[in-house]
C-alpha cells in the first residue's frame, strides 16, 4: 500500500509537470511573428521573369501571395504600399532527365524552379532581406502526353508551394 501511494504520488506529479512545461516549439502560422514592431503590411509586386518559361512568374507570384494570405500573419497590400515590398525574379527553370526505363527513353524528370529574392523594409528605408532559394519536384512520364504534361505541372505547383511556404518561413519566422 506504502508502494501504491508513493507510485499514483509521481504519477500525478509528472502529469502536473507535464501539464504546466513547454517545449517552446509551435508551428509555422500558429503564432506571432518575428518582425519588427514597425512592420504592420506586405506588398508583393509581379515577379520578374528571366527563366525563359513564360508565365512562370506569374503563378509562382500568385502562389506566394496566397501563401503569406493563408498564414494570416501580416496583410498583402498594393504594389508599393507596403512596409516591406517583396520582390522577387525567377531566374531559373530547368527541366532535367532523372530516370530511364528499359528502352533508355525518359521515365521520371524534375522541374527545378530558382528565384531571387529582395525585400526592402520603405519605413526604415533599407534592405530587409536577400536571399536566393531553388526547389525541384519529379514527375513520372507516361505514353500519355495529356497525363505526363498534367504531371508536370502538378509537379511545378508543389515547387511553387515549397517556395511559398519557405518564403514565409523565412520571413515571418525569421528562419
Amino acid at each position: 500500500m506504502k508502494y501504491r501511494n508513493q507510485w499514483t504520488g509521481g504519477i500525478k506529479i509528472l502529469v502536473f509537470l507535464l501539464t504546466f512545461s513547454g517545449c517552446g516549439y509551435s508551428l509555422s502560422g500558429s503564432g506571432k511573428s518575428q518582425l519588427p514592431k514597425h512592420i504592420h503590411t506586405l506588398s508583393i509586386p509581379i515577379f520578374v521573369n528571366s527563366s525563359g518559361q513564360p508565365e512562370i512568374h506569374r503563378e509562382l507570384t500568385d502562389e506566394i501571395r496566397s501563401a503569406f494570405i493563408s498564414d494570416g500573419r501580416i496583410p498583402i497590400v498594393p504594389k508599393d504600399h507596403g512596409d516591406l515590398v517583396l520582390n522577387g525574379t525567377v531566374n531559373h527553370y530547368q527541366l532535367r532527365a532523372v530516370s530511364f526505363d528499359a528502352s533508355d527513353l525518359v521515365s521520371e524528370y524534375w522541374v527545378e524552379v530558382g528565384v531571387s529574392i529582395v525585400v526592402d523594409d520603405t519605413v526604415k528605408g533599407k534592405k530587409f532581406l536577400s536571399q536566393r532559394l531553388k526547389s525541384k519536384w519529379n514527375y513520372r512520364v507516361t505514353d500519355n502526353v495529356v497525363e505526363t504534361e498534367q504531371a508536370r505541372k502538378d509537379a511545378l505547383s508543389l515547387t511553387y508551394d515549397d517556395l511559398s511556404a519557405r518564403l514565409v518561413s523565412l520571413l515571418i519566422d525569421r528562419f
